[in-house]
């Protein structure tokens, strides 16, 4: 396979590299960050990409204000991963997604999250899956992602001794996102339906149990309970749909997350020492929202990890009323791409963009503006878990940083090693990369 001539589009640049058939997919593959960097550099701040159809990419901050979906939808992406979304936050939009929203705000709020005895669970989850991080040396992100997967399933109300029949299950689930559309057996597409029937069942009768306990306390109750402006609340196959896809969320993205923040300490021994010494002068790993205001360099922390490696590069919508987007003219159906790992690459708000510098949050004096969580998505379709995963994070940087001044090291990582993103297809560190530990000096 050899890259196509096909340099330009409507007059506006295709991004190098296309090959037959796969079109940008390769590319996608890498760093999907350092590939938005460079194609603005070189082709300018728009330019055509291929995968499953054309989108264009446009790298200006006028790209953010598409996620206000004023002439665009989300919708599409039912179209591409439907069975994996249904119909859930991410599949909707228009009236139906308001409605949804509106009923699932609450929860997710910082008071709903530690009202609900969701902070709770958390901190306990992480402070004793930290408290096993006692050899010589750790797969980071195996460790983070099996710790995010038992938070999340935990505060659903899955009992411990059922999460790996959960988590196998989940694994599976998964293959329904695989490009290959195939059914037959023992295929990606039948291994992932049926883990989805499965996983249905049992969100089935967490509801049905949960809905028959006054008083049950978590996420779950609280859904059940919650109610937009107008008195609506969710049905039951949207309440399945969007937890499933808050086991993802919840647990991918925000595992990632914690493995950069302790490779990034591993790296960086004075960046651990700062940690350590606001970890300890607290009365312990905060269990509530407002204890999160101890933790302001933990925080840091969990801001600059999600700038510098966001877990998703970049998001599209689809063009319902003819608009003008930088040069071009676009029309009804055409795809546009948001590019949310580049915003944080911006050198006039980020100066040294490359370097992992905490105190770019912690010694602003200045609200954080939209576009600084752009990470995180934006307008109606602002990631809902937002205030789950800065709480969560936080929670376990400080448990870690507890845990490793008690056992008297700090972590660091093998010489020569470099931070590299994957996208697979959230940004993820490189495959089996292992924190190590040395004694404190």
């Amino acid at each position: 396979m050899f890259p196509t001539s096909e340099r330009t589009r409507h007059g506006i640049p295709v991004l190098s590299g296309k090959l037959p058939l796969l079109g940008h997919l390769l590319r996608t593959s890498g760093d999907q960050v350092q590939m938005l960097e460079d194609a603005s550099r070189i082709h300018g701040p728009q330019f055509w990409m291929k995968l499953s159809e054309w989108l264009l990419m446009t790298t200006t901050p006028e790209a953010f204000d598409l996620l206000k979906n004023r002439s665009t939808t989300s919708a599409h992406y039912r179209d591409v991963v439907g069975e994996f979304v249904g119909v859930s936050l991410l599949g909707v939009d228009g009236p139906v997604h308001r409605r949804m929203r509106g009923s699932m705000n609450g929860p997710f709020t910082p008071k709903g999250i530690t009202n609900s005895g969701a902070a709770e669970i958390t901190a306990d989850v992480i402070e004793e899956r930290v408290h096993r991080f006692d050899g010589p040396s750790i797969a980071i992100h195996d460790e983070t992602r099996s710790l995010a997967l038992h938070i999340v399933f935990r505060v659903i109300g899955i009992a411990a001794s059922d999460l790996e029949a959960w988590t196998a299950k989940y694994e599976q689930f998964l293959l329904t996102i695989f490009p290959i559309r195939l059914d037959v057996p023992y295929s990606p597409m039948r291994r992932g339906r049926l883990a989805a029937a499965w996983l249905d069942d049992r969100f089935r009768a967490i509801l049905a149990r949960t809905a028959k306990v006054a008083s049950e306390s978590g996420i779950v109750g609280a859904l059940l309970e919650a109610r937009d402006e107008a008195g609506q609340g969710l049905t039951e196959p949207e309440l399945i749909d969007n937890l499933k896809l808050l086991a993802l969320a919840g647990h991918e993205t925000t595992a990632s997350t914690m493995a950069w923040i302790v490779l990034e300490l591993a790296r960086r021994p004075e960046l651990f020492d700062t940690l350590v010494a606001e970890s300890i002068a607290a009365p312990g790993v905060p269990r509530s929202a407002k204890e999160l205001d101890r933790h302001r360099f933990a925080e840091g922390l969990f801001r600059e990890a999600v700038r510098l490696y966001p877990p998703v590069a970049m998001v599209s919508r689809r063009v319902t009323a003819p608009m003008r987007i930088g040069t071009y003219d676009a029309q009804v159906g055409d795809l546009l791409g948001v590019p949310l790992g580049y915003f944080g690459r911006d050198p006039a708000r980020y100066p040294d963009p490359d370097r992992f510098d905490p105190s770019r949050w912690t010694e602003r004096d200045t609200p954080i503006t939209a576009i600084e969580t752009s990470a995180f998505g934006g307008g109606p379709h602002f990631c809902l878990g937002y205030h789950f995963a800065w709480l969560e994070t936080v929670q376990f940087a400080v448990a870690f940083a507890r845990k490793m001044h008690e056992r008297g090291v700090r972590p660091t990582l093998a010489p020569g090693t470099k931070l590299e993103r994957r996208y697979r297809p959230f940004a993820t560190p490189p495959r089996g990369i292992r924190v190590a530990f040395e004694t404190a000096r």
